[in-house]
């Protein structure tokens, strides 16, 4: 058996878990910095090119804790009117959850406020591609929501 003393090394999960700690602690950009350092932490799942099935279920935790805090840190970007932050951390939310609706609308509002309906409607179509792959159904479509979002961002000004 072997053991190993904490403290005489450095683990890039315990690292993430310390920025999130800490991130939840803070608030604004001091919150924002270190979701940013947690968020450049997580490169892949933890173990992912390993076959341990006794990794499985750590895998999906810190792949939960990695969506969380990433939903979080664009909230905290958006509550500091950086949407370009903001848009970064929803592209790496659906970078790894592809039919994620919240960061779908999350980045659609981005582009909505950056006055690009074209963006919105781009991501609209990942959406509804990523939707119709992931579920293998053809027929697939976003939320409700999602779709009135859009129709929102593309309807055309009263009076014209």
């Amino acid at each position: 058996r072997y053991h190993l003393r904490s403290g005489m090394f450095r683990v890039d999960v315990d690292a993430f878990d310390a920025h999130l700690r800490r991130a939840e602690a803070l608030e604004g950009t001091e919150a924002l910095v270190e979701y940013e350092r947690a968020l450049e932490l997580y490169r892949g799942d933890l173990l992912g090119n390993e076959p341990y099935e006794w990794a499985d279920a750590y895998r999906r935790e810190y792949q939960r804790r990695f969506l969380a805090a990433a939903h979080r840190a664009a909230g905290v970007a958006l509550d500091c009117r950086d949407t370009g932050k903001a848009m970064e951390f929803y592209q790496a939310i659906l970078a790894r959850d592809p039919i994620d609706e919240e960061a779908a609308r999350g980045l659609m509002r981005c582009y909505e406020k950056l006055g690009d309906a074209n963006g919105a409607r781009k991501v609209y179509k990942v959406l509804c591609e990523s939707l119709r792959r992931e579920l293998e159904d053809e027929k697939a479509q976003p939320l409700p929501e999602t779709t009135a979002l859009l129709q929102e961002f593309i309807r055309e000004p009263k009076g014209s």
